[in-house]
């Protein structure tokens, strides 16, 4: 004897449901990727921070980057490496700030990773709250 429970199931097919709309990858969205190396910790803050701001991860990275590149990065003269314990990164890029900054670290004979490291330290340090050993 099947339950009221039972009834109730065997009524509401799947395809009455609503769907949720599953929403396109960066790939899809057609973002370019980036692969940079940054201090686990660092970028679990940034998710964090990501998270608190009802923010994607990857936006932040781009919008931080886009300023550093326009504002500080034609000036910087010193960038600040990863620690060789720092792991792989796939950041997804609008693929005209893509093209702007490949071409800007090629001019400058720089690493992705370093800039990315100095960007992010630089725009989000007092947020990041990061042992003094990875600042």
């Amino acid at each position: 004897m099947l339950s009221a429970l039972d009834n109730w199931a065997d009524a509401v097919s799947d395809s009455a449901m609503p769907s949720a709309a599953k929403p396109k990858s960066f790939a899809e969205q057609g973002r370019v990727a980036l692969s940079v190396r940054l201090p686990a910790l660092l970028h679990r803050r940034m998710r964090a921070i990501a998270l608190e701001r009802g923010e994607r991860v990857n936006d932040l990275y781009q919008s931080a980057l886009a300023r550093f590149v326009a504002d500080r990065l034609p000036d910087e003269p010193f960038l600040r490496g990863p620690p060789t314990s720092a792991t792989q990164i796939t950041l997804w890029l609008e693929p005209s700030f893509h093209r702007q900054l490949k071409a800007e670290l090629d001019r400058r004979e720089q690493f992705a990773s370093n800039v990315v490291l100095t960007t992010v330290l630089e725009e989000y340090g007092a947020d990041l709250q990061l042992t003094d050993a990875v600042r």
